[in-house]
This record gives structure tokens, C-alpha cells and sequence, in this order.
């Protein structure tokens, strides 16, 4: 008693079933084939989403009946991506931040860098979870090339950076505060 599940899903192809229900309508007279639907325009269909439409995406009756209300979600704009790069304890920039702090590198980014990294998530259309792949490529030369050069103290990523036009800023310890390796 008392339990609540949510499920969330992706569902790519549903889309296309729930835009030819909507669309399916008998045309009566001369209509020009170039007047369009309303409907084909809108930003999310899921939120037309009937049990009907699940079940023809392939989802079997007994399961949909235990799912009694759907509930369809907005995409992510690229703010709410931003904050998900930096906000929780455990963001995906903390968590690179602490994988350069075990090599002794103190990791940073400046604003426009985040911005675009988010922007560029958002363009991939997959919501959060591109996230992580756009700052893996980003940081990916700055992973290989950083951990094996014991001078280096600080880098700070850069929007010329992640865009690929210029090389990541390293910041040199002075010779003598240079680590032995053991």
C-alpha cells in the first residue's frame, strides 16, 4: 500500500503514431495539399498521448493498464541544462573537477563555456543525457595531455576551447613545486 511508480521513458517512434492519429480525418471536397494541421506543427505530441497509441507503439495491454495516468514532459531548454552541468553536489563539472584534482590539476570553466556546452547538448536533442557526451569530447585532449605533464597546475576551459579554436590554457607550477611521481 501507499507506493507510487513513476516510469519515464523515451519513446522515439511514438511521435509518429500519435501525429497520425491526430492527422487522420476524411477530407471532403478540394483541400489543397499544402494546408497542414495545426497539429503537425506542434512542439510535443506526446501530450496527446492515448493508451491506444502506446499499445500500437508496442507496449502490451497489461502493463499499460497499470499505468493510469501518462503524463507527457516539456524538453529541456538549454538554462535547465546549464544548471544540471553545475548545480547538483554531484554535477558532471564537479565530478571532472575531481577527476583532475586526483592528478593534482585544479579544473575550471568560464561562463560561455558552460553556456555553450549546454547549448550544444540541447541542439542533440536527447535532453540531459546528452550532457555527458558533449563534455566528454570537449575535455577529451585535455584528459589524454594533462595527467602525464607533472607541471601543470591549473586549467581553465575556455568557450574557444570547446569550440575548437583554441588550445586549453595551461597554468606551469614553478620547477621546484613539481611533484615526484613514485
Amino acid at each position: 500500500t501507499n507506493f507510487l511508480f513513476i516510469c519515464g521513458c523515451a519513446f522515439p517512434a511514438l511521435e509518429d503514431i500519435i501525429r497520425a492519429r491526430l492527422t487522420k480525418h476524411a477530407r471532403i471536397g478540394f483541400v489543397s495539399e499544402d494546408t497542414e494541421d495545426p497539429l503537425i506543427k506542434e512542439s510535443n505530441l506526446y501530450k496527446y498521448v492515448t493508451t491506444e497509441d502506446l499499445q500500437a507503439f508496442g507496449l502490451i495491454p497489461e502493463f499499460i493498464g497499470r499505468v493510469p495516468i501518462l503524463e507527457a514532459l516539456e524538453p529541456l531548454d538549454v538554462n535547465t541544462l546549464r544548471k544540471i552541468l553545475v548545480e547538483p553536489k554531484d554535477s558532471i563539472v564537479n565530478q571532472y573537477r575531481k577527476l583532475f584534482d586526483y592528478d593534482g590539476i585544479d579544473l575550471s570553466f568560464e561562463t560561455e563555456a558552460l553556456d555553450y556546452l549546454a547549448e550544444k547538448a540541447g541542439k542533440c536533442g536527447t535532453g540531459a543525457r546528452a550532457l555527458r557526451g558533449v563534455m566528454e569530447e570537449a575535455l577529451e585532449r585535455i584528459m589524454y595531455d594533462a595527467p602525464s605533464d607533472q607541471s601543470i597546475e591549473k586549467i581553465c576551459v575556455t568557450q574557444a576551447y570547446v569550440k575548437g579554436e583554441d588550445s586549453a590554457p595551461y597554468i606551469k607550477r614553478r620547477p621546484e613545486c613539481v611533484r615526484a611521481v613514485y
